[in-house]
């Protein structure tokens, strides 16, 4: 009531009029919002996994209200959530308390808790939210009260009298939360006045309070015999429980006074349940979750709307059921005799809704506080309704807030630009680097980048003093202790990003041409066995290191275990960025199926690194002078291979075919329609950095592959180690298996005949 209509009435407080004492304007005590933290951690777990980019409303929150007493420690507007703390009575608040729970509009009360639906309304950006007409969205909630009194629903399921609306920002980058609360109250044309209230003792008897309170246990489905506790419970949980859903939580009733006792039924069931009754033994009843003495609790206020505006109940007393959970005492409740205003023109609720609908065109700001008919905001310390800040910052693990944030960047690239990216297949990519320096760097801050998080470094080196610069993993202190590269990559990783599974393994990979010595075949033999179990554990492969022979091994193992594999491989101003064509015939059996569309009778296997060689891979590290130790090229080089690389990569995961998706060619039309979500999926890139340009090529298959023909994988799989021995130990070995020795001298003596006989 306006300080007007209260001095309107004030000569009432002095009129006795009836016996019972006084009438005074009846006040109420506000609902404020209790929200939990795991409700901010769903809400912003549904942002990210449901409602992405949309700014819908949310409707059917569920919130639950008791008559139990609520300590309650107000969320700060600095920023910060303490702990709630115990509070002097006097400070104890009516709460409405919203969790995780409240998204599950089927989600089973408490025996002490009383139902309030909500609507959520969650902006996208900060800007937007203090864009709102916040004074709109609380008249339209209020509306839909007036509507739901109006109809009828609201007698059939009075939790539709006390609605709530949460008008919220999530800031998921720094896990803040700005919201406000209000919990809309329609107001008559006049203020609602009461006598002092009195304890329910000095109304009822012993024996009629416990039948009341029986009788409302009832009512609500708790106090079901025993031997029907687990019929019930299935039924309420059941579909098409809707009635019991709605009984177990419901916050108002009507009660009677008869010479057997007292009975309590529902709102809905006002007609048959009174007739006959006088209008002193009526009573209605709400669930209070005040703990003043004097005054009521805020449900209240819509209930005497429809008393009001719908049943023409002039006077009516109300019975504030107010009970301590678990000891079935309900002696702290209060009776109020109540007079409500008489209709202007025969219809109070065309006088309420005229007034409801004004206010509802308004836009004023909620900090002067909304106009018309309805009134609820929750307002700060200050007395002022404006939007509070949760920050969960501190309450949470840095690493958890980390994750969020960076899954977040990518959410952003679904919603935003391309809904059908599939971030889970790239995310769950187990990736092995060999090589841990300018390439392998690059590559693993790449992958980061698109989420994937199980990365794998191999490499035998140290970090020296010339590779911070261009190596981005390492620092100075890392080549300062010569700290091993592959463990120093994995740990700046880990420093980078917490949520990240890796780790790094120091040892050699063996090379064609580069002999083993009888001291050192079991190492040798125990570094083949390291490195195909990683291949064998990874879903792709990324050679990445200095010297062309380290990738024949990893190359065949590879191939035996069917993984796909990306090369990249540097000149001074060139690049080389390629992927390795997979073979469906020498698939092991425990294989994943090839996917659809690949027809194994005219498939064609793309080329590997090795396959455009008539020579094996030889020794190129003996003997070097030290401008040939050092990779020599540009440094930007580096930056753009590796980046091709991780995006080849993350293409080709997108393409239906997978690995066995057939090689793009450069097309002058860019918008012309791709395999891959993501674009074209090349066989290889061969870049010119002089010239900034690059080539799409594609390289055929070489039956006489030094890596990947058949006669080398079966020589593998049937010799295994022992083959190995006499590549590593002949540099020739490999051409002799392969052919290649038969070939070169076939076409050698050919030529030389073809020669003699031109010249002759």
């Amino acid at each position: 009531a306006t300080d007007t209509q209260r001095h309107r009435f004030k000569s009432q407080s002095h009129q006795s009029g009836e016996g019972g004492g006084e009438w005074a304007v009846l006040q109420f005590q506000p609902l404020s919002s209790a929200i939990d933290l795991p409700f901010w951690h769903e809400l912003a777990r549904r942002k990210l996994h449901e409602y992405k980019l949309s700014e819908a409303p949310v409707s059917h929150l569920n919130a639950a209200y008791s008559t139990r007493l609520v300590s309650h420690t107000p969320s700060s507007t600095s920023g910060t959530v303490a702990a709630p703390a115990p509070a002097p009575a006097t400070t104890q608040l009516s709460a409405l308390c919203i969790g995780s729970e409240s998204f599950d509009a089927q989600a089973r009360l408490a025996p002490y808790q009383y139902r309030a639906w909500g609507t959520l309304y969650n902006s996208n950006t900060l800007e937007s939210y203090k864009k709102l007409n916040y004074n709109m969205l609380f008249q339209q909630s209020a509306q839909q009260i007036w509507q739901d009194i109006k109809s009828g629903a609201a007698a059939k399921d009075p939790s539709l009298l006390c609605q709530y609306l949460l008008i919220t920002f999530s800031d998921l980058k720094k896990y803040q939360f700005y919201y406000l609360f209000a919990c809309p109250a329609l107001s008559l044309a006049s203020p609602i006045v009461a006598r002092k209230p009195v304890g329910i003792s000095a109304v009822f008897s012993p024996a009629q309070i416990e039948e009341l309170r029986l009788g409302y246990e009832k009512l609500r489905g708790l106090n079901t015999p025993q031997n029907e506790t687990k019929e019930s419970e299935e039924k309420s949980s059941g579909a098409g429980s809707e009635l019991a859903s709605h009984s177990a939580g419901v916050g108002f009733f009507i009660a009677k006074r008869t010479p057997g006792g007292v009975a309590v039924s529902s709102l809905s069931d006002k007609d048959a349940f009174w007739a006959g009754t006088t209008q002193q033994d009526r009573f209605v009843g709400f669930a209070d979750p005040c703990t003043l003495p004097t005054n009521p609790g805020w449900p209240l206020r819509n209930l005497l709307v429809l008393l009001a505006t719908q049943w023409n109940v002039r006077k009516v007393q109300v019975v504030c059921y107010r009970e301590e959970a678990g000891k079935h005492d309900i002696s702290q409740s209060i009776v109020l005799k109540v007079k409500l205003p008489k209709a202007s023109s025969g219809n109070t609720g065309d006088a309420s809704i005229a007034a409801t609908e004004t206010a509802a065109s308004t836009t004023e700001d909620p900090t002067n506080g909304p106009g018309g008919a309805a009134v609820g905001w929750e307002k700060n310390k200050k007395g002022k309704v404006a939007p509070r800040v949760v920050s969960l910052a501190s309450s949470m693990d840095p690493r958890r807030l980390a994750e969020t944030a960076v899954n977040l960047n990518l959410q952003l690239m679904r919603w935003r630009v391309l809904p059908s990216i599939d971030l889970s297949t790239v995310a769950g990519t187990r990736c092995l680097l060999l090589g841990s320096g300018t390439l392998g760097c690059n590559v693993a801050r790449c992958l980061m980048g698109w989420g994937v998080r199980t990365i794998t470094f191999v490499d035998n080196g140290n970090v020296s003093y010339s590779n911070p610069v261009r190596q981005s993993l390492f620092t100075f202190q890392d080549s300062a202790e010569s700290r091993p590269k592959a463990a120093a990559a994995a740990a700046r990783l880990r420093e980078i990003f917490p949520a990240m599974e890796t780790e790094g393994h120091a040892f050699s990979i063996p090379m064609p041409g580069h002999p083993v010595s009888g001291a050192l075949i079991e190492t040798v033999k125990a570094d083949v066995a390291k490195l195909d179990s990683l291949i064998a554990s990874h879903d792709v492969t990324f050679l990445l290191t200095d010297s062309r022979e380290s990738r024949w091994l990893p190359s065949l193992l590879a191939l035996h275990h069917s993984k796909l594999v990306i090369n990249a491989a540097l000149g001074f101003d060139t690049y080389l960025v390629m992927r390795h064509g997979v073979h469906i015939e020498s698939r092991p059996s425990n294989s994943p199926a090839v996917p659809e569309g690949v027809c194994a009778e005219t498939y064609q296997p793309l080329g590997c690194y090795f396959c455009s060689d008539i020579v094996a891979p030889q020794d190129s590290l003996t003997d070097r002078t030290l401008d040939q130790m050092c990779t020599v090229t540009r440094p930007g080089t580096s930056y753009i291979a590796a980046t091709l690389a991780v995006e080849l990569l993350v293409s080709l995961l997108h393409h239906p075919m997978r690995e066995f998706a057939p090689s793009d060619s450069a097309t002058p039309d860019m918008s012309a329609a791709t395999g891959s979500v993501l674009g074209l999926v090349p066989h290889q890139i061969r870049g010119y950095l002089s010239h900034i340009a690059n080539l799409l090529v594609t390289g055929q298959y070489y039956d006489k592959c030094t890596a990947c023909s058949p006669k080398v994988l079966e020589a593998w799989r049937e010799r295994g180690f022992d083959f190995l021995l006499d590549v590593f130990n002949n540099p020739k070995y490999l051409e002799d298996v392969t052919g290649l020795t038969q070939l070169k001298t076939d076409i050698d003596i050919e030529w030389v005949g073809t020669d003699s006989e031109d010249d002759f």
